[in-house]
């Protein structure tokens, strides 16, 4: 039988600049078909997806601003390593009736940090 918990193939790429005070970066995540799973463990078969993410600081004397949007095109997916949703095992009562958790959808993040 096939390893449990088994990450599929990623693969992670980010073009990042910096320029005076200013930081940026683009990224794209890439990750395979999650079809290798443990039948015993009854782990969830998760299908391949994309992930493109910008983010940008912008760093003062003792102040630095973050700003990031994820998953900027609020691409809906299935976590691979995210375990399963024992709601739907609760409402379904089988096992059959458990789903992998989704992946977080498209957010806005927005971070301050001061140095003291």
């Amino acid at each position: 039988d096939n390893l449990y918990h088994m990450t599929p193939l990623t693969l992670r790429l980010a073009l990042e600049q910096t320029k005076g005070r200013w930081k940026n970066q683009a990224e794209v995540e890439l990750v395979g078909e999650k079809d290798a799973v443990n039948a015993l463990r009854h782990e969830p078969r998760t299908s391949a997806y994309a992930l493109f993410s910008l983010r940008s600081s912008w760093k003062g004397d003792r102040v630095r601003v973050n700003l990031a949007a994820e998953n900027l095109l609020d691409t809906a997916y299935d976590l691979p390593l995210g375990g399963v949703s024992f709601g739907d095992f609760k409402a379904g009562g089988s096992v059959a009736a458990i789903q992998p958790l989704p992946g977080p959808g498209r957010s806005i993040n927005l971070g301050l940090t001061y140095a003291f």
